[in-house]
């Protein structure tokens, strides 16, 4: 089945939107491609949203290590990454945290 050409068209706000019928050969369902530039810099901010937090609370944790009343024991410190992860589950899978604790099952580093 040859593709279908893309047809373009305009929202409410003037905006371009790009649509093309795709259809799956192995499938009788017909699918819409729609290309957006709004929607695309929507998402962008979104995900560096997401990043930059994501980023913060690790920092947090991190800072929380050095401090004299920070917490420091190795389950409560993965607990607190774990809340982190689950808050932010479309970005954590992208970092890989280390922790190394000392013989008193502090933790010492984070990376």
């Amino acid at each position: 089945m040859p593709p279908h050409k893309p047809i373009e068209i305009t929202d409410n706000k003037h905006q371009p939107i790009t649509l093309q019928k795709v259809s799956d050969e192995g499938c009788s369902d017909t699918y819409l491609h729609v290309l957006s530039k709004a929607k695309e810099l929507k998402e962008t901010g979104m995900k560096t949203r997401f990043t930059d937090r994501y980023e913060q609370g690790l920092q947090q944790i991190k800072d929380s290590l050095g401090k004299k009343s920070g917490i420091k024991k190795l389950p409560l410190v993965s607990e607190r990454i774990g809340r982190l992860k689950a808050k932010y589950s479309s970005t954590h899978r992208y970092y890989d945290i280390q922790l190394k604790t000392d013989i008193n099952g502090n933790v010492s580093e984070m990376t």
